[in-house]
């Protein structure tokens, strides 16, 4: 019997809910971007679910003050269910904060009070989402979830990442493989 080959790193890639997933699922028409993916497991942003905090709020609670009242009024992305009390800033241009990583050439991913700030004071950079939470994988999870078809994988647009309503995002995500997703069966499909 053949041993499986190694998935290839996903980092950048959007994975995109199939509609097989279960409405009172919280990965239901979720578009997550993996931002780190090896032997060990995967993590990843869900940028498409809202959050419960604005930004006014999430910045008192830092003690930052809030000068753009544009920052003010927009909300936190549901990144995911895991350390939702954890802040992650999806960023684009990729600029070096205290505490980041590339994601891809064009979005990058920063954990830091620095681009916190930054965005509070009006300074951040021009195209970013804030997601409270991440969802992980450990080693094979993700790679099971992708034989079982649970995702559609696609690389990262920054247009479908920062620029896209969230409602849309599930819809936009699925058109960049040529795919209406709302057109799609609710069946789950197995592996020929």
């Amino acid at each position: 019997m053949a041993k499986d080959k190694p998935c290839p790193s996903l980092a950048g890639q959007l994975l995109i809910a199939l509609p097989g997933l279960d409405a009172d699922d919280a990965f239901h028409e979720s578009v997550i971007l993996v931002c780190d993916h090896n032997a060990q497991g995967a993590l990843g942003i869900c940028i498409n679910k809202p959050g419960e905090l604005t930004l006014k709020s999430l910045f008192h609670g830092m003690d930052i003050d809030c000068l753009p009242p544009s920052a003010a009024i927009q909300k936190t992305t549901w990144g995911g269910p895991l350390m939702p009390e954890r802040g992650f800033v999806l960023h684009h241009p990729v600029e070096k904060w205290q505490s980041g990583t590339v994601v891809t050439a064009q979005i990058g991913l920063a954990t830091s009070r620095d681009i916190i700030e930054a965005i509070g004071q009006g300074d951040g950079p021009p195209d970013y989402c804030v997601a409270l939470g991440y969802c992980g994988w450990s080693a094979g999870q993700l790679e099971e979830e992708l034989k079982q078809n649970v995702w559609l994988v696609v690389a990262a647009d920054t247009t479908v990442v920062f620029k896209t309503p969230l409602a849309e995002r599930w819809q936009a995500a699925g058109q960049l493989l040529g795919i209406e997703m709302t057109l799609m069966s609710s069946e789950q499909v197995g592996n020929a």
